[in-house]
């Protein structure tokens, strides 16, 4: 046994590997991004997501009204300027996003929006993100389990 893996591993290292065409363009190219980003979008995010943490209603809306994308996403936790505003407590900012059409029912490492007001203890950002069809990620999770069982 001990012969077999010491004639492999010798074969290998006399052998090399070979490259092909697509392993030469692989090594080229480098790793493919999921997403290309500007320097320019990239601040514009980080900007609005600053706004939103501030509590900053007049920057927040500054941003928006520049195109940033109101569901946008900061880090590797995929919040959302609705997340921190739910979890902030900030039912200005919570109200005013919900009028925006921003994604009330979007997924965080952390859950929804509402999952973060009511871990929290922000009965009143809870109620109004509930009001306006937001749900718990248990609750979205359930409804999804339905839908595959149809």
């Amino acid at each position: 046994m001990k012969s077999i893996l010491i004639t492999t591993i010798l074969a290998g290292i006399l052998l090399g590997c070979k490259t092909t065409q697509k392993s030469q363009n692989l090594a080229i190219v480098g790793p493919l991004l999921q997403r290309q980003i500007s320097d320019a979008e990239l601040q514009a995010i980080s900007d609005l997501h600053v706004a939103a943490e501030e509590g900053d209603l007049v920057k927040v809306k500054q941003c928006l009204k520049a195109g940033t994308d109101i569901d946008c996403v900061l880090g590797k936790a995929s919040f959302r300027i609705l997340h921190k505003a739910a979890r902030a407590g900030d039912e200005a900012m919570v109200d005013f996003l919900i009028q925006q059409r921003a994604d009330i029912n979007a997924w965080a490492v952390d859950g929804t929006p509402l999952d973060l007001a009511i871990k929290e203890g922000h009965a009143g950002v809870a109620h109004l993100i509930r009001k306006n069809g937001g749900e718990t990620s248990e609750e979205l999770e359930s409804k999804k389990k339905l839908e595959v069982g149809k």
